[in-house]
C-alpha cells in the first residue's frame, strides 16, 4: 500500500477485495475488536490505580504497585503470560472469532 499522503495512493486491496500478490499488496486484514490496556491489567482505570497510590511500573524494581502485569519486563515467562492474557481476554470478550495458532517457526538451515 502507498503512503496515503502521495499523490495517486491506492488501497490495496479495494475493499471486499483480496490482495494481489504485488510487492504492495500482499495481506489484507478487518478489525474484529480490541482489548483496553485496563482490561488486560484487570484495574477499572488507571486514574484510579493513580489515586489509589498505585503505578504500572518502575524501572528501578522492575515492577509495579497494587498492579502487577508489567512485572519481571525482560523475563521470558513474564512475557508469556501477558501474550496468553491477550489471547484469554480476546476469546473472552469476541468467543465467535476463530482462534489462530501461531504458526510453527520455520528453521533456517545455513550452508556455508
Amino acid at each position: 500500500m502507498r503512503d496515503p499522503r502521495a499523490k495517486g495512493h491506492i488501497k490495496c486491496p479495494a475493499p471486499g477485495g483480496e490482495p494481489t500478490g504485488a510487492f504492495d499488496c500482499t495481506y489484507t486484514y478487518e478489525k474484529v475488536g480490541e482489548i483496553s490496556i485496563d482490561e488486560l491489567e484487570g484495574i477499572p482505570s488507571f486514574g484510579a490505580l493513580m489515586k489509589s497510590g498505585g503505578y504500572e511500573y518502575s524501572r528501578s524494581s522492575d515492577k509495579g504497585k497494587k498492579m502487577h502485569f508489567w512485572d519481571d519486563k525482560n523475563s521470558t515467562e513474564a512475557n508469556q503470560r501477558r501474550i496468553n492474557r491477550v489471547l484469554d481476554k480476546f476469546n473472552e470478550k469476541y468467543p465467535d472469532q476463530p482462534y489462530l495458532e501461531d504458526p510453527p517457526l520455520a528453521r533456517m538451515e545455513i550452508v556455508m
